[in-house]
C-alpha cells in the first residue's frame, strides 16, 4: 500500500505567491500615496481658511468698537509702516471700547518675525505695566496696513500728527505663503458697528 503525499506548496509556488503580492502592494501603494499628499493638502489648505476666518472676525469686531478718549494722550488709531523689498512689516494700533470694562483697551497687530505669525496684542490702555494678552492670529510672510483718507488717498502711515482724525477706512493686506494673499477693506464709522466688510483673496503680488 502506498502512502500518498502531503498536501503542500513547492517552493516555486510560493515565490510566484510572493511575487504576485509584492506586485499588489506596489501598485496600491502607487496609488495610495497620491491621495494621502492630496488629503494633507486639502487639510492644509482648510486649516489657512479657518485661521483667515479667525482673523478677519477679529479685525472687524475691533475696528467696530473703534473709540475716541477724553484722555488726549491715548491714541486713537496708529499705522507704522516697515517696507524691506516686497514685504511689510507694518503695525496697526487701535483703541477699543471694551463691552466688560469701562475702561478702553489697546489693541496691536504686528508681525512678528521670530514666529512668522501675525500676533493681536491686547490690553488695558491705562495701565502701561501690564502684561498683554497675546495671540497668534495667523502665518504669514507679510502685513500691510494702509489708511484712506476723506478724499480718497491711501496713506501708509497714520500717527499723532493726524491727531483726533479718523481715515475713511482701512486696508489691510497679509500674504500667508503658498502664493496666496488676503485683503481686507474696512470703513471706519466711529459710534456706529462696521456692518460687513469685503475680504479677497488674490495671488501674491
Amino acid at each position: 500500500m502506498r502512502v500518498g503525499r502531503n498536501a503542500g506548496f513547492t517552493l516555486l509556488e510560493m515565490l510566484v505567491a510572493l511575487a504576485v503580492f509584492a506586485l499588489i502592494a506596489t501598485v496600491c501603494y502607487a496609488a495610495l500615496v497620491p491621495a494621502g499628499k492630496g488629503f494633507r493638502m486639502l487639510q492644509k489648505q482648510r486649516d489657512v481658511l479657518e485661521s483667515s476666518y479667525q482673523m478677519d472676525r477679529r479685525l472687524r469686531m475691533d475696528v467696530a468698537y473703534l473709540m475716541r478718549s477724553a484722555d488726549k494722550s491715548l491714541i486713537t488709531l496708529e499705522i507704522t509702516h516697515d517696507q524691506r523689498g516686497a514685504d511689510a512689516f507694518d503695525s496697526l494700533t487701535l483703541l477699543v471700547a471694551d463691552g466688560e470694562s469701562v475702561a478702553p483697551v489697546q489693541v496691536r497687530y504686528a508681525l512678528d518675525e521670530e514666529t512668522g505669525h501675525i500676533v493681536r496684542q491686547s490690553g488695558m490702555a491705562w495701565m502701561r505695566d501690564a502684561q498683554p494678552v497675546v495671540w497668534q492670529m495667523q502665518k504669514a510672510s507679510s502685513f500691510e496696513v494702509q489708511a484712506m483718507t476723506p478724499d480718497g488717498k491711501w496713506l501708509d502711515v497714520w500717527d499723532k500728527a493726524n491727531r483726533d482724525a479718523i481715515p475713511s477706512a482701512l486696508r489691510i493686506r497679509w500674504r500667508l505663503g503658498e502664493g496666496l494673499q488676503r485683503e481686507l477693506f474696512l470703513p471706519l464709522p466711529i459710534g456706529a458697528p462696521v456692518q460687513s466688510g469685503q475680504t479677497v483673496m488674490t495671488g501674491a503680488q
